[in-house]
């Protein structure tokens, strides 16, 4: 443990995610490097004004200051442990519904949790995938082919849940129920692993309330599905284990077995995740040092996963063809998987990239978790290479770092609202901290020798700590005033008839990119073929005027052709000498008044109820085909002078758009 915490201290404290700014990483590993770069200025800033909070408070605070955290400390233990992780659930339930609805306008914020939306709404209607798309009208980014229609590339966990949230008319309650129960289940079981400790109930009030857990909850990321399942897990564990550690010579195989099933959910729902958090816990019941019977309990565990892990290998055999091929593997190819090299999007991933990520997701989680400028990962750092941990503490460690080790493995990383990759581990990261900060402080001297007697080291470290908290006051609002996503208005189609067509004008990009994916590229040769050639020359192989070997899809992040930006949204790939076809003249100038994510309306159950079909615009020559079979009324749904989608009649939109009069 001390060298995990030497680790993490170093990885949280040193800028090695500077190493990203290379051009061998690409935008991703940059822009990684510059978000990491903002939280550790914020960090060092209000660290500074912390420590300063600290001086002030070891010399006046003293005795007051103890006597406010015992009395902290009886509030916390004073309720019966399931009437404070209910209480807990609660708070953070009405949170998330409060971030869902008035952040997020009950809306998807990332292409991840919209194509998940589309597949649940077919599974929905009894659907396992949603009807094929042979020309790109309906495919989204994040999607893959199947035998009978198309899929997103996730393992369907977490799109069952989405799809009974979709059956109740209510999919926006289904991560902060996940969230909730993440929170219930993971304050149970650090009260049975941490029996009669205040400071995991302060960590669990924390998670309850942060802006990383609520903001995941409430934009349907799978991420807090996997938290949920992952606080089951734990929970049986404690509830397995717990008879051991009071004397008894095993532990209960059916709470073991609990464990197992939990977990394989975790499975269904984040493959890496869960088998990660299988194996520490399976590792953890073979080294449980009350000599338990640990095979037989290893065994009840594996059985438990067995259920879940079998529906996971049916599913991928129906829909991708073998038990072992995910839809991440359909979508981006040999490059999808764990190892080092170069990533699907051309960008270099070894030994030196898995390493600077790593620091950049640690020092993001520093802020981000409490949105709190305070080193809080080297705090954990310090506390395991200053103090033993007991064998609870441990198992909770080895939770929350397997999947960092895991990790350095795995070429996709990102920063989105914080390190989304670890947020299914948040709440423990919170008890974990918790723990730390308390075992560290009462380590400390309460007074300190010589001049400086006047002076409690004690004093110091809990005054620095309360002023990075109440730092979060301010800067948690921030956060999510700073994620405020304009609502989309489901009563734009009050007027629209059931049965009616309508097409949404997306960028030339999105046009391109659904079209080459309908045709059978793989989303990786896609992002390719569009990062690394121009948008015309694309174009031109879309409309058959010149071969697919034209084009450059070796992957690769430098030498990419420029990029223009148009003032309504759309952007596109230039190459300095190319000509243009008239073609590319006109996608562009349809671009020119603004464009509208189709995506955002295709999920939406307003439009399923009414039977309203909504398709990407591709130019008035192709939308024909669509309109052939669906002969009922069409609409154009376009950027508006004000920025707001407007709906307009087809012809007329075709005609602004397009320069074509319909007949």
């Amino acid at each position: 443990m001390r060298a995990a915490g030497g680790l993490l201290i170093i990885g949280s404290l040193i800028p090695v995610y500077r190493l990203l700014e290379t051009p061998a990483t690409g935008l991703a590993g940059q822009a990684t490097g510059a978000l990491a770069s903002a939280a550790a200025s914020t960090i060092w800033g209000g660290t500074m004004l912390a420590l300063a909070a600290g001086i002030l408070g070891s010399r006046i605070a003293g005795a007051r200051a103890r006597d406010a955290v015992q009395t902290v400390r009886q509030l916390l233990l004073q309720p019966a442990g399931s009437v404070f992780a209910a209480a807990c659930a609660v708070v953070s339930l009405v949170a998330a519904v409060c971030v869902a609805r008035f952040v997020f306008g009950f809306d998807p914020v990332l292409v991840d949790a919209t194509a998940q939306l589309i597949h649940a709404r077919h599974v929905a209607d009894g659907a396992l995938a949603a009807p094929p798309d042979t020309i790109g009208f309906f495919r989204i980014q994040q999607t893959v082919p199947v035998p009978g229609g198309w899929v997103s590339q996730y393992p369907p966990g977490h799109v069952l849940l989405l799809a009974a949230g979709i059956a109740a008319g209510m999919p926006w309650i289904v991560g902060p129920i996940m969230l909730a129960l993440a929170i219930y289940f993971t304050a149970r079981a650090a009260d049975i692993m941490l029996p009669g400790q205040a400071a995991p109930r302060a960590g669990v009030v924390v998670s309850a309330l942060s802006p990383f857990m609520l903001l995941h909850a409430g934009s349907y990321m799978s991420h807090t599905t996997a938290a949920a399942f992952i606080g089951i897990a734990l929970y049986c564990f404690a509830r397995a284990t717990r008879p051991a550690v009071t004397g008894a010579v095993s532990a209960s195989p059916v709470w073991l077995c609990a464990a197992g099933c939990a977990t394989g959910i975790v499975f269904a729902v984040r493959p890496l995740t869960g088998l990660v958090t299988g194996l520490v816990l399976t590792a953890a019941v073979l080294l449980h040092p009350a000599r338990m019977r640990a095979w037989r309990g290893a065994a009840a565990t594996a059985l438990g996963a067995a259920p879940a892990a079998a529906a996971v290998m049916i599913y991928n055999a129906r829909l991708f063809g073998s038990p072992f091929r995910f839809g991440y593997d359909v979508a981006l190819g040999p490059d999808a998987g764990l190892g080092f090299g170069v990533d699907p999007w051309g960008n270099t991933y070894g030994v030196r990239e898995a390493v600077a990520y790593t620091s950049a997701e640690l020092t993001s989680l520093a802020f981000h978790l409490f949105e709190s400028p305070f080193p809080w990962v080297a705090v954990v750092g310090a506390f395991f290479l200053f103090r033993t941990q007991s064998w609870s503490e441990k198992v909770l460690a080895g939770v929350m770092l397997a999947p960092l080790c895991a990790g350095l493995l795995y070429w996709h990383h990102g920063l989105f609202m914080g390190p989304r990759m670890l947020n299914e581990y948040g709440i423990v990261w919170c008890v974990m901290i918790a723990v730390a900060a308390e075992r560290l402080i009462a380590g400390m001297p309460a007074s300190l020798d010589g001049p400086f007697h006047h002076y409690s080291a004690r004093a110091f470290a809990a005054s620095a700590g309360f002023c990075a908290l109440l730092l979060s006051l301010f800067l948690a609002p921030q956060q999510l005033r700073a994620q405020v996503q304009q609502p989309i208005d489901d009563g734009i189609f009050d007027f629209v008839a059931a049965g009616s067509t309508v097409f949404v004008h997306s960028t030339w990009t999105d046009r391109a990119a659904m079209r080459l994916a309908a045709r059978g590229w793989r989303l990786d040769e896609v992002e390719a073929a569009l990062r690394q050639n121009s948008t015309c020359a694309v174009q031109r192989v879309i409309d058959g005027d010149a071969p697919r070997s034209s084009l450059s899809l070796a992957p690769r992040a430098t030498n990419l052709p420029g990029r223009v930006q148009l003032p309504g949204g759309s952007a596109f790939r230039v190459e300095g000498r190319e000509q243009w076809t008239p073609a590319c003249a006109r996608q562009v100038a349809a671009d020119t008044a603004g464009v509208v994510d189709p995506a955002a309306y295709m999920w939406r159950r307003v439009v399923a109820d009414r039977r309203i079909t909504v398709a990407r615009d591709l130019g008035p020559e192709l939308n024909n085909i669509l309109m052939a079979e669906s002969p009922a009324a069409a609409f154009a749904l376009v950027r508006g002078a004000d920025g707001s989608a407007v709906l307009v009649p087809y012809d007329e939109a075709m005609e602004k758009l397009w320069a074509t009069r319909q007949p």
